[in-house]
């Protein structure tokens, strides 16, 4: 009778399900099982679980070789806050969580035998809330409840890999005829469609890595071939990010929390969030004032009821972003001066400033070009060449011939920029019709093999 019995404990322990592994909030529960796939995402208050089971949701993925790997195994140890998730290879992920009153924090620890991963994956997490979707913000909501998802620092990119250049699609989601088949070509909007995305069932909510430790070559700005150099960043470890669900009402107050909880931008205006303060969605003066008509241009202000004046191109060149002396003659001295004005009479004034962008006449490119400037890529001279040469022989055209968005044709040997007119159509390749010392940079002599 024991043995009977013994043998019937063992046997209904052998097909036990394993207990989920579960996390909360002041407001909401997710759960994972045991191989690390979601199981729920409820909110406390109704006791709703608003995970779509339409769709798997993992927790992480592993792309490797150009395959998306999903986990097979998950085991959490409490004490540690640690989440070992295995999967196919040997490989495993080690994540740190922390339970929070507003919001779940996941930061990848460690990945081992990372060097054939190229990116991991927080998501796509299903839920079948679709009333208001955030593509950029990260949130998908009804009238009770809202999930989110924050990245919680610069390398953790919120939305899914699209392409190997990181821009996500500019779309209106919602002019789409199927939303698991997004098309270009339709709308084009302002926003991307990142952190949230519609879905048949609802949205999915989702962040990524990319292992930047090697140079990659991908399709970017028009061109076919673009080296997207390496970055000293880490790889993908320290790659973090937030899963919160919260009331609707409290949507804002939450991502606000989350912020302020894990140090990141929180700016203010007069002591008050950005994305409360009324202040931030006022209207605006655009008007280019200098110091000898800054009076007037504040009094136009003050007459429109409005309190910022903004101008539209101050600087002399972008990348530096010296001063125009046609605007303000005595520099930074001119422009606190007309500050100091503005604040007297209750108004800000603020200026357009194109940080993305770098004028050839501005000094990081002439007379001397910073080595650091980026670069579509390289080849080597095959003969050397003098200062005065118009034709130029290179070892491999590929990055010389996409003239697609490449208006200065221009390449960096050294401290001279040269521009060249057009690339041979066959061996031996040559760049032809070149322009040397272009932009102001001094014409040289140059080695073969450089």
């Amino acid at each position: 009778m024991h043995l009977r019995l013994l043998f019937l404990w063992l046997l209904c322990s052998a097909f036990q399900t394993p207990a989920p592994i579960v996390f909360q909030t002041q407001t909401c529960r997710i759960a994972l099982d045991a191989s690390g796939r979601l199981t729920e995402w409820t909110d406390l208050g109704s006791q709703t679980n608003y995970l779509a089971q339409e769709q798997a949701s993992w927790l992480l993925s592993l792309m490797i070789r150009h395959s998306l790997y999903r986990p097979v195994g998950a085991q959490y140890q409490k004490a540690k806050k640690t989440l070992t998730l295995r999967f196919p290879e040997g490989r495993t992920a080690d994540i740190r969580v922390k339970e929070q009153a507003s919001h779940l924090s996941f930061e990848l620890l460690k990945v081992s035998n990372d060097q054939e991963v190229a990116l991991a994956m927080w998501g796509p997490y299903g839920v079948t809330l679709k009333e208001s979707i955030g593509e950029t913000v990260g949130i998908a909501q009804n009238a009770t409840f809202t999930a989110g998802i924050q990245a919680l620092n610069p390398k953790t990119l919120g939305g899914y890999p699209w392409k190997d250049n990181d821009h996500l699609p500019q779309i209106d989601v919602f002019e789409q005829d199927d939303y698991e088949n997004l098309q270009q070509g339709k709308r084009w909007v302002l926003y991307s469609v990142e952190a949230a995305k519609p879905t048949r069932f609802g949205a999915t909510l989702q962040a990524y890595v990319r292992n930047r430790r090697e140079d990659r070559v991908i399709e970017n700005w028009g061109h076919k071939r673009y080296v997207a150099p390496a970055l000293n960043d880490g790889g993908l470890k320290g790659s973090a990010i937030a899963l919160f669900g919260c009331p609707s009402g409290k949507t804002l107050e939450t991502i606000g929390a989350i912020e302020l909880a894990e140090g990141l931008p929180h700016p203010t205006i007069n002591g008050q969030w950005i994305k409360t303060s009324p202040i931030a969605n006022t209207s605006y003066l655009i008007m280019d004032f200098d110091e000898s008509n800054v009076d007037q241009c504040l009094t136009y202000a003050e007459r429109a009821g409005m309190h910022y004046l903004y101008h539209g191109s101050p600087f002399k060149t972008w990348g530096h972003y010296e001063l125009s002396p046609l605007f303000f003659p005595n520099g930074k001295a001119g422009l606190k001066a007309c500050v100091q004005k503005a604040e007297k009479r209750g108004v800000s004034l603020g200026t357009h400033t194109l940080s993305n962008f770098i004028n050839t006449e501005d000094a990081y490119v002439s007379p001397v070009p910073d080595k650091r400037l980026a670069k579509t890529g390289s080849s080597v001279l095959t003969q050397a060449i003098d200062a005065t040469q118009k034709d130029i022989t290179v070892d491999q055209p590929d990055f010389f011939n996409q003239m697609e968005n490449h208006t200065p044709h221009g390449v960096q040997i050294g401290e001279e920029i040269i521009r060249y007119g057009r690339v041979s159509e066959q061996a031996p390749w040559m760049l032809l019709d070149c322009e040397r010392g272009a932009f102001g940079t001094r014409a040289s002599a140059h080695a073969r093999g450089v």
